[in-house]
């Protein structure tokens, strides 16, 4: 059984997915890499060199605050962290192979369906009739989206659903995955360590928050089981 594989199966079969099965899709995706993710820590349980995190690097000439805002909440969720060098135009992501490869698949599928989710949104009436620019307005959108989606995948707890898969206790199995959510943590602490003055910088919304609503409600963000393979 690829896990992997399925994951990245299920990644894809989202992509053009209207937006319940969107949501199944991924939803099956991060758990099918959640689970080998365990498994591999099983694995390497008694290895004297266990694998380390890695930085997987994206060029992105085209990034701004919205991709580094999604990046940071994909990898958050994912068991990985993100850097968003602005100076390079480069987004590194920080974690186990298996994990970071899965990161930035997902992020680059968010990715895509936000920006045509805004595009669609952008022929309703809202846009037209608010006080912000529709810059601003699409930037709201899309600060709506990723903060939806980063509430959802926080409640993606798939440590019971792996337990039961393996037949291990659920503590355990949050255990597993912890400990690789810490290491991607401490990889990212240390690369930063190369980057003085780097700081984070909150994401700003503009107004009163006009068009934060609709981002939330729309695409996988807001339809779709919670849980379920």
């Amino acid at each position: 059984m690829d896990l992997v594989k399925r994951a990245n199966d299920q990644l894809e079969l989202a992509r053009d997915a209207p937006a319940v099965d969107f949501g199944r899709n991924i939803t099956g995706s991060r758990l099918a890499i959640a689970e080998h993710a365990v498994r591999e820590q099983l694995t390497h349980q008694e290895n004297p060199l266990p694998p380390q995190p890695v930085m997987v690097t994206i060029n992105d000439p085209t990034r701004n605050s919205i991709h580094g805002y999604l990046a940071g909440t994909v990898a958050l969720h994912n068991r990985c962290r993100a850097y968003d060098d602005t100076s390079l135009g480069e987004i590194h992501f920080f974690g186990f192979r298996s994990d970071a490869d899965f990161a930035v698949a997902m992020y680059r599928l968010l990715l895509d369906r936000m920006y045509a989710d805004a595009r669609t949104c952008e022929s309703d009436p809202a846009p037209s009739t608010s006080a912000l620019s529709p810059s601003d307005w699409r930037h709201n959108f899309m600060g709506g989206f990723i903060e939806r989606a980063g509430t959802r995948m926080a409640r993606e707890r798939a440590d019971q659903l792996v337990a039961d898969e393996l037949g291990l206790p659920a503590s355990k199995v949050l255990e597993f995955l912890d400990e690789r959510d810490a290491a991607a943590q401490t990889a990212l602490e240390e690369y930063m360590e190369t980057r003085p003055g780097s700081k984070s910088v909150p994401f700003p919304f503009f107004g009163n928050n006009e068009g934060y609503e609709e981002g939330a409600q729309r695409g996988w963000a807001a339809t779709g089981e919670v849980l379920g393979r």
